[in-house]
């Protein structure tokens, strides 16, 4: 017996570890997203001009009512997301890495930036639940001038940094256009408009395909998913859009980056996507090539979600004593 309990201790650490990029098993829940999904809503906060990039005598370029110039590891805290049973859902966005995009100068010395995660003070009440992310590339080198950053989303019971679960979780990217892109991958399924044309939004794994007039090759996708478009969003905008949907995620991780120089923008919302183009009204083209979450899988792949689980605890709480620091709209 003791060697049984010494193996499967073993296991569960060695398992677990392995699991540390896709979902938290350790997390608590689930909690199944409302229909009117969640809202990423600055306004329920103290003022964005507490958060990043509002200090004008460092950044005369900052505007009073946007999170401005966040540098990579930098990261928000959205409070209330969603309350679910009574449980209050709070949100983490963080800038993992960035590259090729516009610098600013952070304390003397010169780093890539985001030049919006989100506006403080949203045009319309449509608009609250967004986050309206812009970014400037500035990149001169790599494959037709290709700029990116990573953005991380993780979820934790409210005002705590206990990652809670959600399930059947939808994601739509917005305004993928002129040569831009979005890359996921660990999702359950993906969603696009019907109807597109050869320049709206296509989807694309270990594949060639066309950016900034020159031919670009993707190799050891995996199970990841690129999609990418060279026409324009505000011509057709639902054909410039992708649902994501997530089965069981604690926290998530995705790309965006564009081709050649310039300013654009996308718009993260995370609740069901529309899309006009399709007869229904409620769905285009998908997928389901990427990566199937464990809740959809068989029982053995609960199990190794279970026993993956308990190694992760270990290394969260590893985590944890270093100190790990998450900072929040409302911190000044």
């Amino acid at each position: 017996m003791q060697k049984i309990l010494r193996f499967l201790l073993s296991a569960f650490l060695v398992t677990g570890l392995s699991m540390a990029g896709a979902n938290s098993a350790f997390a608590i829940g689930p909690y199944l997203v409302p229909a009117d999904g969640l809202s990423f809503d600055t306004r329920v906060t103290t003022p964005c001009t507490t958060g990043y990039g509002n200090d004008v005598t460092l950044f005369p370029d900052a505007d009073d009512d946007e999170v401005n110039f966040l540098k990579a590891t930098d990261s928000l805290t959205y409070t209330n997301v969603a309350t679910i049973g009574g449980q209050v859902i709070d949100a983490t966005v963080t800038l993992t890495s960035i590259s090729g995009m516009q610098e600013q100068d952070f304390s003397g010395t010169d780093e890539a930036a985001l030049d919006r995660l989100d506006k403080c003070d949203p045009t319309s009440p449509e608009e609250a639940h967004l986050i309206e992310i812009s970014f400037d590339n500035d990149s001169t080198s790599g494959i037709e001038e290709e700029a990116h950053f990573v953005l991380d989303i993780a979820f934790f019971l409210g005002g705590t940094s206990t990652p809670a679960t959600l399930t059947n979780l939808k994601m739509n990217v917005v305004d993928i256009d002129n040569d831009q892109y979005f890359e996921v991958d660990n999702f359950t399924s993906t969603l696009l408009a019907d109807g597109r044309a050869a320049g709206n939004l296509q989807e694309y794994g270990d594949s060639t395909f066309t950016a900034n007039g020159t031919s670009v090759t993707l190799t050891g996708m995996g199970t990841a998913r690129r999609f990418h478009a060279t026409g324009d969003g505000d011509l057709e905008p639902d054909k410039h859009v992708v649902e994501v949907t997530y089965a069981s995620v604690s926290s998530l991780s995705f790309k965006l980056g564009s081709y050649g120089t310039g300013s654009g923008s996308f718009d993260i919302e995370f609740r069901g996507f529309s899309f006009a183009s399709d007869s229904g009204g409620s769905g285009g083209s998908g997928s389901a090539t990427a990566e199937t979450l464990a809740t959809t899988g068989s029982s053995s792949s609960m199990w190794a979600m279970a026993i993956g689980g308990l190694g992760f605890v270990i290394a969260g709480a590893m985590l944890a004593m270093q100190g790990v620091r998450r900072r929040s709209l409302t911190e000044g």
